[in-house]
């Protein structure tokens, strides 16, 4: 069963509320409500502009990174996040990503010596860049090796464990670029965190 998903597509209506922002977005095979719940118990105003990307406006290109809910046989997106496309290089490579995915699924993955990948100067295979560091890389993997717990593990946990191996900037600033990218969601509070795949 699909829990966590990650599209792009057109906003095509906002209804704000008092504690969420429900975006329609459209994705060129149907339209999905996509609803982003705003923390803070009174609903500051400097909360939900923390929270809500001011650039995503109607008719914009959004990609968004949620969990796929079912209720009263409608379907629906509770976002972990919006964030609007500036780039449209990134409409067309995730167009092309969804038709893999789709090719994979329906009609299995090629194998490794099927595919032919260019090489560069160095002898290096090329491919899609995923902008995965090794210190990004680090902390997913410490994130999914971790005990289950949905409330997440603790960045201090994480800074401890690669203490031996990387800088605690560096952690911080990897882990942002995660939570950025949608590989990774802030839980019970912006210092717990957990992949995006965890429940897959």
């Amino acid at each position: 069963e699909i829990k966590q998903i990650k599209f792009v597509g057109i906003v095509r209506n906002i209804v704000q509320q008092s504690v969420n922002v429900t975006y329609s977005v459209e994705d060129g095979t149907g339209k999905i409500d996509v609803r982003m719940w705003i923390n803070g118990e009174s609903g500051e105003e400097g909360t939900r502009d923390q929270m809500l990307d001011p650039s995503i406006a109607i008719g914009k290109y959004v990609r968004v990174y949620g969990e796929l809910k079912f209720f009263n046989n409608t379907r629906s997106v509770t976002a972990h996040k919006i964030r609007a496309i500036t780039d449209h290089n990134e409409i067309t490579c995730h167009g092309l990503e969804a038709t893999y995915v789709h090719l994979c699924k329906t009609r299995g993955p090629k194998s490794v010596s099927a595919v032919s990948a260019p090489y560069s100067a160095n002898g290096a295979r090329m491919g899609m860049d995923d902008g995965m560091t090794p210190v990004r890389s680090a902390i997913l993997d410490a994130i999914k090796n971790a005990p289950s717990n949905p409330e997440g593990v603790n960045i201090a946990n994480i800074q401890q464990s690669l203490a031996g191996r990387f800088q605690r900037d560096e952690i911080v600033s990897a882990a942002d670029w995660l939570i950025n990218e949608g590989h990774l969601f802030t839980t019970i509070d912006e210092h717990h965190l957990q992949a995006t795949n965890a429940f897959a």
